[in-house]
């Protein structure tokens, strides 16, 4: 996907970073907005949410994260992602 994009924007000014979100070297206070449709549960959530939701690190203290998926929080299984957000608003 990276090859890709830098091959269909190669007049932009664009950094491409090819990591997992985890390892990703992400600088504090980088972005407005973190978005995650579908994916986020591959994070492991030990690494990925404060990278997200902690104010001041990659997120600016006035940002938005953005995170869903067709299936939160099953009663018929474990759900380490939900457990870990029900502290935040809307969790």
């Amino acid at each position: 996907m990276g090859e890709f994009l830098r091959k269909s924007l190669p007049q932009e000014a664009i950094d491409v970073v090819e990591s997992t979100f985890e390892d990703a070297p992400l600088g504090d206070e980088s972005f407005d907005l973190v978005v995650a449709a579908t994916s986020f549960h591959w994070v492991d959530p030990s690494l990925g949410l404060p990278k997200v939701v902690r104010v001041g690190r990659v997120v600016r203290s006035e940002g938005w994260v953005a995170l869903w998926w067709t299936s939160f929080g099953d009663p018929d299984r474990a759900d380490p992602f939900h457990e870990a957000t029900k502290a935040l608003p809307g969790g």
